[in-house]
Parts: structure tokens; C-alpha cells; sequence
């Protein structure tokens, strides 16, 4: 809600200061009183739950400037959100999953990396949705196709550098998950899975950025089909392939 009204900055802050205040209550709780896993999984819950009262008391102190009646239930509205939010949660899922089925077939290793650089362009999917949902309403289409095209520029923006990353620093990479206990055949895999995906970032980039489009159209039919169609393709490659071929 925040960053549909354009206030992204809010929730940025809300999660910067709950994460330090999780780390600081984590070495209180588990390296101070000794109480383990649970004294871990209390921090999160204090942490979190501070975040979520300060957002929401935040959010209530915005909405008093937009004047219009409040019902507690809206059935249409409802049917609306969940037409958008259904396929969205699909979405997201494939990328999950896709990821386990790879991770079945190589190592937990390289999904972990792929992940990390995969949420910088669901990122920017999620960030052209609200743009695209906004000027759609304020009936400005010209500014949705330069909204694409923003997203795209910076899709392959940080596809360059995360391949640069990648090609450069692989075995440094590497030695932060594998460590010293990793083999040299582990660091080649890694090495290996971490700079073929640096080849196809683009893709992925381009392919985010045009769900966060549909989605902000609400156009939703051909965003599922596509993901489904992805994870499909994902899962054959992976369990058909790797084992003729290899990573």
C-alpha cells in the first residue's frame, strides 16, 4: 500500500531499523540469555511485530488525507485483489520452485547465488507494477511505455554487472558459501552453474519486467500461462538434461 501512494521509502526504513533491532535482540537473546533457537525465532517475532505496529499506525496517519467513505468489507473489491494477487502469488511461487528442482539437481550452492541476484530484478518487476497501475489510472499510457523502457535499461544494467561479478569474482563468491571445507570439484560446479546463469540475467530481466507491465495492467491470464509455461519448461530441462549433460 505504501508504495502504490509512492511512499517506498517508508517501508525501507520500517525493514532497515526492524533487521537491526533482530540482530541486536538475536545477540541479547541467544549469545546473552542462552536461550538458543528460541530466543532466535522471540527477536524475529518482537523485531517484526515493533515493524508491523509502526507501519500500520504510519499508514492509518496517511490515508486521513484521502477523503472517502471506509467499509470494513468489500466483496467486488475483494474479487479484484484476488484476481491480481492470486496469479502474482503463482508467480513468485515457480521462481521458488524452479529453484528447488534445480537445487535437486545440482547443489544447494547455486541457487543460493541466483537467488541473490534474481531478487534485484523481481525487484524491479515489483516496482514497475505500482508505476504501471498508477499512470493506468491517471490515463497516461505514453508514461507506461517510458516506465517499461526505464525497467528494461535498468534490467540490463545490472545483468552487465552481475555478470561482471560473476565472471570476476566466482571462486571469492564461492569460498562465502563452500568455505574451507569445499572441494575443488565443488568450486568448479559452483564456479561453473554461477557463470552460465550470468549468461541469461538479461532474460530474466526482461521476462520480470514484463510480468510487473501485465500485472500493473492487470492482464493476468497471459502472466500466469507464461509462468506455468516457464516452470514447465525449467523442471523438463533440468530433470532431462542435467543428468545426460551435466550442470
Amino acid at each position: 500500500m505504501f508504495t502504490s501512494i509512492g511512499e517506498s521509502k517508508i517501508p525501507l526504513v520500517l525493514l532497515i531499523v526492524s533487521s537491526i533491532l533482530n540482530i541486536l535482540m538475536d545477540l541479547w537473546m541467544v549469545a546473552g540469555l542462552g536461550l538458543g533457537v528460541f530466543g532466535a525465532a522471540l527477536a524475529t517475532l518482537i523485531a517484526q511485530g515493533i515493524s508491523a505496529v509502526l507501519s500500520f499506525l504510519i499508514f492509518i496517519h496517511r490515508m486521513r488525507q484521502y477523503q472517502s467513505p471506509f467499509r470494513w468489507f468489500e466483496r467486488q473489491e475483494l474479487y479484484s485483489m484476488l484476481r491480481i494477487a492470486v496469479p502474482s502469488v503463482l508467480q513468485q511461487s515457480t521462481v521458488s520452485i524452479g529453484m528447488m528442482i534445480v537445487q535437486a539437481v545440482v547443489n544447494p550452492f547455486g541457487t543460493q547465488v541466483e537467488n541473490v541476484f534474481s531478487l534485484i530484478f523481481v525487484s524491479i518487476g515489483n516496482a514497475v507494477s505500482p508505476y504501471v497501475s498508477q499512470n493506468l489510472g491517471a490515463k497516461k499510457p505514453q508514461r507506461i511505455k517510458k516506465g517499461y523502457h526505464a525497467a528494461l535499461v535498468l534490467d540490463a544494467s545490472f545483468a552487465i554487472l552481475a555478470f561482471v561479478v560473476i565472471e570476476t569474482l566466482h571462486t571469492q563468491i564461492s569460498s562465502l558459501f563452500l568455505g574451507k571445507d569445499g572441494t575443488a570439484f565443488a568450486y568448479q560446479v559452483s564456479g561453473d552453474y554461477m557463470r552460465w546463469i550470468g549468461y541469461f540475467f538479461i532474460f530474466m530481466g526482461i521476462k520480470m519486467a514484463t510480468d510487473g507491465v501485465l500485472r500493473g495492467l492487470g492482464i493476468m491470464r497471459p502472466f500466469l500461462v507464461a509462468n506455468m509455461v516457464n516452470l514447465a519448461i525449467r523442471l523438463a530441462v533440468a530433470l532431462i538434461c542435467a543428468p545426460r549433460f551435466g550442470i
